[in-house]
């Protein structure tokens, strides 16, 4: 009898040729499944858009209307616009990972997660609900535009190309923008700032902190500013003197007893009202235009000064007094209004409160004379002629040996 004896060596040839063949059929399996997936898509559905006004402006993405987005589809969205139309999620924004533009202000979102969207160059998601935001991922971010929001923070350390930041009207207490040395554009108004460091912020063009709670600002490395606006916060000081590009310059409602603007002769506009000037000097300023200096403490010698450092031009505004202020210390007599007049200025009384503007003719002056005392000296600050409602300090000042009398 003959025995058919099997060769182990080609029995385990077999096997695993078997065996890689099974292997190869399961990979095969695998990657058809992958690209019916691939070519099926993102499905337009709830899962994906839950809102649905962000569904329906997601579905004209959808360019061969198979109610999917494919590969193909969605590296083709660049910038998605979708400002009032009453979204509350943009969830899916994440798949749009080609997306560099992203404009979704006007809504009522409290939640935006833009981490997968690590193109984006500029974010604009003001007038919503938000809460927080994280832009870290976001770092070839240049333009970011999150006013209007609640936030409570936001963290700008990893955009470090960031070119425009618009932040105001939040509830920032802090905001770091060490980082930010590109910044030319920085507005962070009404939040609740005490303190603002923008030494590194060389390149600013133009800086918006008002309505905050500083007690001082550092432009001294600004150099580049042309607009800077401070107005409504607790300042005592301000040093302008290296921003000599400054266009305009508005710093009212402050603490300010003195601003020297003799450097700034590119300025055009002034607001510094509802301070504590009792002088203002602005000879060298012969581009300006504009000068709203309203509510301070200057009058007589003092305000013929500033009347006659203004400008010769063609219309200028100069707003002077609010009669309607009753903590108003500034006085300006009709032969002072007749002089900036013969210089091209409309003279103004402005109504902060209201917002209106009359043209302000100017008080009487009077000419104050002091009798002549015995036994001692009189002396009245200011002295000879004042305006109508001028504060004169009248001193008397006995002689030796006299004293005077209760």
């Amino acid at each position: 009898m003959v025995q058919l004896v099997t060769s182990p060596a080609k029995t385990g040839v077999s096997g695993l040729r078997r065996r890689l063949q099974r292997l190869m059929l399961v990979l095969a399996a695998v990657a058809g499944m992958a690209n019916v997936a691939q070519a099926q898509g993102i499905a337009i559905d709830a899962t994906n858009f839950p809102d649905v006004n962000f569904r329906t402006h997601v579905k004209q993405y959808d360019t061969d209307s198979d109610g999917s987005l494919g590969s193909d589809e969605i590296a083709a969205v660049k910038t998605i616009k979708v400002s009032i139309k009453n979204i509350a999620d943009l969830k899916g924004i994440e798949h749009f990972t080609a997306l560099t533009e992203l404009l979704c202000p006007y809504n009522q979102l409290t939640t935006l997660d833009v981490s997968a969207n690590t193109a984006l160059t500029l974010l604009n998601c003001e007038y919503n609900q938000l809460t927080a935001l994280d832009v870290s991922k976001n770092t070839a971010l240049k333009a970011l535009y999150c006013y209007r929001n609640q936030l409570t923070a936001l963290d700008v350390s990893k955009n470090t190309v960031l070119k425009a930041l618009y932040c105001y009207r939040n509830q920032l207490t802090a905001l770091d923008v060490s980082k930010n040395t590109a910044l030319k554009w920085l507005y962070c108004d009404n939040n609740q700032l005490t303190t603002l460091d923008v030494s590194a912020n060389t390149a600013l063009t133009l800086l918006s902190c008002a309505v905050n709670k500083l007690t001082a600002i550092d432009v001294s490395k600004n150099t580049a500013l042309r607009e800077l606006n401070c107005l409504g916060n607790q300042l005592t000081t301000l040093d302008v003197s290296a921003n000599t590009e400054l266009k305009q310059l508005s710093c009212g409602i402050n603490q300010l007893t003195a601003l020297d603007v003799s450097k700034n002769t590119a300025l055009k506009a002034l607001y510094c009202y509802r301070n504590q000037l009792t002088a203002l000097d602005v000879s060298a300023n012969t581009a300006l235009t504009k000068l709203a200096c309203f509510s301070n403490q200057i009058q007589a010698d003092e305000m013929l000064a500033l009347v006659n450092s203004l400008p010769t031009v063609t219309n200028g505004e100069f707003y002077v007094v609010d009669t309607q202020d009753s903590d108003e210390g500034n006085v300006i007599t009709k032969a002072q209004v007749a002089i900036a007049q013969s210089k091209g200025w409309t003279v103004y009384d402005f109504d902060l409160k209201g917002q209106t503007a009359v043209e302000y003719a100017g008080v009487e002056e009077y000419v104050l004379t002091l009798g002549i005392p015995t036994n001692g000296t009189l002396t009245a600050t200011p002295n000879g002629s004042v305006g109508e409602g001028t504060a004169v300090i009248i001193t008397a000042t006995p002689d030796e040996g006299y004293k005077l009398k209760p």
